[in-house]
This record gives C-alpha cells, structure tokens and sequence, in this order.
C-alpha cells in the first residue's frame, strides 16, 4: 500500500506567536517546506475553528481545553472559562474576536446598529446551537446593512 509522504525542511514545535512568526519567515522562500506543530487534535475540517463567529459552539466540547477557575464565592458562576493558562493573555495563538471600544463616529454608529438589531447575540446564539445562522438571518443581515449604510450616509453628511 503506498503511504504519501511529504518533506519538510524545517518543523516547528509550538504555534504561539513566535512559532507562527518565524514559520512565516521560512515561507517566504517559495522552495521551503514547513511544518507547524501544535497540540491537540487536527480541526481544520470543522467549519466552527475556521469562521470567527463559531468560536462558541466550540466551548464544552473536545476542541475546547476546559481550562476553568475554581468557583468563587463573590461570583455567580461556577468555573469562569480561563483558557490564558495555556497562553500568554493577548499573544496568541488565536484570540477570539471582540468588538472594541469605537475610536470614531462611524464604528460607534456602527456598533450601535449592529446592538440595535441584537445580531451579534443571535449569531452567538444560533451557531452555539449548530445552526447555519447564515441562512436564518440574511433578512436581517440585509435590514442592517441597508439602515446602517443610510445612518452613516446621514452622519456623514451632518458633518460636511
């Protein structure tokens, strides 16, 4: 039976920041063969790690570490989701993604659209339920991008 086999020039052990960085500074010769290592089980088929907005419907599962705190007594939930303990907070490697602080108009106006229509909490939701929330909420997806679209063209032009 034949195997497929593929050669590497070079492996590195540990996607964290470092690693990924000095991967990428091996590819950018286009004759090198590269090899990340990184532990846990191989998800690049899940649909879930690779759209930002799965991310919630991964918690609980294998693909999460369950790395809690212990339940504390001024806090109303037991075992806080504490996954920094495998990496350094804010390095890496993959950081869900969460909407900032608005640094002008148009991203505040934004986000309080997007909060107006309640669709970051319904696409948490629906994927959290192993829905395809593409389909049940492209009417709403449309509503926002045509109403949030004119309050921008409504605030740009108060500003002229």
């Amino acid at each position: 039976m034949a195997e497929n086999v593929i050669a590497f020039d070079f492996i590195i052990i540990g996607g964290g920041t470092s690693g990924l960085v000095v991967a990428n500074r091996f590819l950018e010769d286009p004759t090198v063969n590269v090899l990340v290592l990184e532990s846990g089980k191989n998800y690049l088929g899940n649909p879930r790690v690779n759209m930002p907005a799965g991310w919630p419907a991964l918690l609980g599962t294998e693909a999460d570490w369950n790395f809690v705190t212990t339940p504390q007594a001024a806090v109303e939930r037991l075992g806080l989701l504490n996954n920094y303990s495998a990496n350094i907070p804010s390095s890496g490697p993959i950081q869900a993604s969460f909407p900032a602080a608005p640094e002008n108009q148009f991203l505040k106006l934004w986000n309080e659209t997007f909060k107006t229509l309640a669709m970051a909490l319904m696409v948490t939701f629906l994927t959290a339920l192993h829905l395809d929330y593409t389909q049940i909420l492209l009417p709403l997806i449309q509503t926002l991008n045509n109403e949030g679209m004119q309050r921008m063209l409504n605030m740009s032009l108060s500003f002229t």
